[in-house]
């Protein structure tokens, strides 16, 4: 398997077997299935796991933009209660 975890679906195995002498050889052709199940159990134990590292960086940068639009929200609500009010009236 590699590092690649085992999918389900349809496979050809196409394979050449020589004896050590190499005076006979067969060439093997055959078709055959990976049910869900099967592709989930034969990955189990292999020890592959699964990479939820994608998840980590979507979490991290969604917290990122909460902090900044929180910073920014309360950074405009400071500054409109540190200004004074605005008067209606001309002064002469």
């Amino acid at each position: 398997w590699g590092k690649t975890p085992l999918q389900a679906g349809d496979y050809h195995l196409h394979m050449k077997l020589t004896t050590s002498d190499k005076t006979k050889s067969w060439i093997v052709d055959k078709n055959f299935s990976i049910s869900n199940e099967d592709a989930a159990k034969y990955n189990k134990l292999s020890g592959i796991k699964p990479n939820y590292m994608w998840l980590w960086i979507l979490i991290a940068i969604l917290v990122l933009l909460l902090v900044l639009g929180l910073g920014v929200y309360f950074g405009r609500r400071n500054q409109q209660k540190n200004q004074p009010p605005m008067n209606n009236y001309n002064q002469r």
